[in-house]
């Protein structure tokens, strides 16, 4: 019983002394926890502002790109091939006009490549 007793003293002397640690520790961790939050909101908030703007731009180059290839192809001057024996139209580009929609297609994915790199 008396065992019991010392042991329960120590027992609660030690715990007792976690409990103000940990009290402390609580209050250092209540501080860190608000500093934490407010850092954490407005880097979320930055990033979120220069990822949406990054997006924002390079779909607006993106469309510029396409403007680019629709533009081109609608004035490039085309050549009429007639039908074959299965009825298939052979019409298409003229050789000249079909080499530059080809180079610049090649430049437009090259600057597309750039772009994202």
């Amino acid at each position: 019983l008396t065992a019991g007793i010392v042991l329960f003293s120590i027992w609660n002397e030690v715990s007792e002394s976690m409990i103000d640690t940990f009290q402390s520790f609580s209050v250092f961790w209540n501080y860190m926890v608000t500093l934490t939050t407010l850092t954490m909101i407005f880097y979320l908030q930055f990033a979120f502002d220069f990822w949406r703007n990054f997006y924002m731009l390079t779909r607006k180059i993106q469309g510029r790109m396409n403007d680019i290839g629709l533009f081109l192809t609608s004035v490039a001057r085309r050549q009429s091939g007639g039908v074959d024996q299965k009825g298939i139209d052979k019409s298409g580009y003229q050789p000249g006009a079909e080499a530059v929609l080809n180079e610049v297609g090649h430049y437009l994915r090259l600057y597309h490549i750039f772009l994202w790199a």
